[in-house]
């Protein structure tokens, strides 16, 4: 018999202009991580483009960049979104998103990427098995 438990859900606690906001979400899901990984790598990429244009842009590279500026900040959002469920999102972060800076949506997925990193180490670890 094979016996499995459903995974758990792992915490992520904010404090938003002093107010704490807890959401929870499934360090197993490997949708999420796949979501989580895709927009990690639509910044790194913009991060990349940016730095190839260097400080002489021409006006359609800068517009360029931040038209894909714009479409990483929704990506990072509907992917928090999707994360935590839209439940969750709609009853705390969905009232305050427009206030929330870029750089806390890097904080809030690098955060949640800690929390599948923990998850999947831990299940692939044999430190401490017995044979």
């Amino acid at each position: 018999m094979i016996q499995i438990s459903k995974s758990k859900h792992t915490s992520l606690t904010l404090v938003i202009d002093g107010q704490t906001v807890v959401v929870s979400f499934r360090p197993s899901s490997m949708e999420g991580y796949r979501l989580a990984m895709s927009v990690i790598k639509k910044y790194q990429d913009l991060s990349k483009t940016r730095q190839d244009f260097g400080d002489d842009m021409t006006q359609e590279q800068a517009m360029q960049v931040m038209d894909a500026s714009l479409g990483l900040i929704e990506s990072f959002r509907s992917a928090v979104a999707e994360i935590v469920g839209k439940d969750q999102y709609d009853a705390s972060l969905k009232p305050v998103e427009e206030d929330i800076p870029f750089t806390a949506w890097i904080e809030i997925m690098s955060e949640i990427i800690r929390g599948y990193s923990a998850f999947f180490e831990s299940a692939v670890s044999t430190e401490g098995e017995r044979s």
